[in-house]
């Protein structure tokens, strides 16, 4: 076999050597700082996305419980509102009807007169269909 012949057997290993060799150096100085560079920009980079991720979080939580005592005090504003009206509303019908039942003679002789007119309107308009 050709790549076990003794005779250039030793120049060929001397040569992968010596390019191993300068492979590695180049690589050394060269390349590997430069990937190592990179590797700690970008944890740089990830550590810093983290914080400003937790900050962010924390001000969303902020805002969210700012939102929620919010809108939980105009829940009560609203509620309690809501309930002064509808008591109001009840209170002046209660003294409507206490009112109309207190004057209810007054009712009755202004309903007489409503009814006797309504009869007088409708007599006087068949009396002018018929005329007609």
């Amino acid at each position: 076999m050709p790549q076990f012949d003794s005779y250039s057997f030793l120049s060929q290993l001397f040569w992968a050597f010596a390019f191993f060799l300068t492979f590695y150096f180049i690589f050394l100085r060269n390349i590997l700082p430069k990937m190592a560079m990179m590797l700690k920009v970008r944890q740089a980079l990830i550590d810093n996305n983290q914080t400003s991720t937790s900050h962010l979080q924390d001000e969303v939580d902020s805002v969210e419980s700012r939102f929620d005592g919010d809108l939980s005090a105009f829940y009560q504003v609203s509620r309690n509102s809501l309930t002064q009206g509808y008591d109001m509303s009840n209170t002046y019908k209660v003294t409507s009807v206490t009112g109309l039942n207190e004057s209810a003679e007054g009712l009755y002789e202004g309903n007489d007169h409503y009814i006797k007119h309504l009869r007088g309107v409708g007599h006087q308009q068949t009396s002018i269909q018929v005329v007609a």
